[in-house]
């Protein structure tokens, strides 16, 4: 109940928001929890119940490779070739949020980085690899279709063949891999959140602890940004549900309207006790 009273007058009533300066920091805590955990509920969802190879997705991908330059290798007898045995060639490119790298030799560190995720197809087998994570996928023998596969084929929209192939692979590596991709993707759905509403709540605080600076210490105001980012969280969420950007900017303009109403009720308060 007292959650209900702390979302309502975040949302409706700017100035009941002091009566919450003197909340416990476990209370302001859970608030903010319950706040990040209202905005990443759908993108999670959305994120667990996608399909990572829909119809869409396989057009885009042939189209994707179609403007692509070729691909100079190929699978022979479970090993990736390279067509002129250049084990220094390193071919990558960028699809949707991940890089495919293709490469016989060991060394493709300077082509990677922490954040990226990659899928890398070396001698032995597919990897998938990002920041700590490095997995193997499977060996090309684990898929005889595969045998004799020539991946320049891929600039090819209409290599039927070729692509259903591929996507005959990929969909069952896919069933093996979603739950990774899952955990991976919900992980930076939820650090992420937290990160912006934290950011978002020091950069109200900072702007209006210039004018309540004398009435208030730092951290309580931080405190009470807490519960006016309310109608940010809010804007945000609708913003991503609807598809509309604008409700987003008004969430964020409406907090920060709030905040410049909370700290005048702060220093009339303080004022009136003097």
């Amino acid at each position: 109940m007292k959650l209900f009273q702390r979302f309502s007058s975040s949302l409706f009533a700017p100035k009941e928001i002091v009566k919450f300066r003197h909340d416990r920091w476990w209370t302001t805590l859970f608030y903010f929890l319950c706040l990040a955990l209202i905005l990443v509920i759908p993108p999670i969802i959305s994120t667990v119940q996608s399909d990572m190879l829909s119809y869409d997705a396989k057009k885009e991908i042939r189209n994707h490779f179609n403007s692509e330059e070729s691909i100079p290798f190929s699978i022979v007898n479970g090993v990736l070739v390279h067509d002129t045995n250049d084990p220094a060639y390193v071919y990558q490119t960028s699809l949707y949020n991940f890089d495919i790298i293709m490469t016989v030799g060991d060394d493709i560190g300077q082509k990677t980085t922490d954040t990226n995720l990659y899928l890398v197809f070396k001698s032995d087998g597919v990897y998938v690899k990002q920041m700590f994570l490095n997995r193997k996928l499977f060996d090309y023998d684990d898929y005889p279709i595969l045998n004799g596969i020539h991946f320049s084929s891929a600039s090819s929209y209409h290599n039927h063949e070729f692509w259903d192939t591929i996507f005959t692979v990929a969909n069952q590596e896919i069933k093996v891999i979603k739950p990774i991709f899952n955990f991976i993707n919900i992980f930076y759905i939820v650090v992420g959140t937290i990160i912006d509403l934290l950011i978002v709540t020091l950069i109200i605080t900072v702007f209006q602890m210039f004018t309540a600076y004398s009435y208030i210490k730092f951290i309580k105001l931080y405190q009470l940004s807490i519960y006016v980012i309310t109608p940010y969280v809010i804007g945000n969420l609708l913003s991503y549900l609807f598809n509309f950007n604008l409700l987003y900017y008004i969430g964020f303009l409406i907090s920060i309207i709030y905040m410049s109403i909370l700290s005048r009720t702060i220093i009339r308060d303080s004022m009136r006790r003097s």
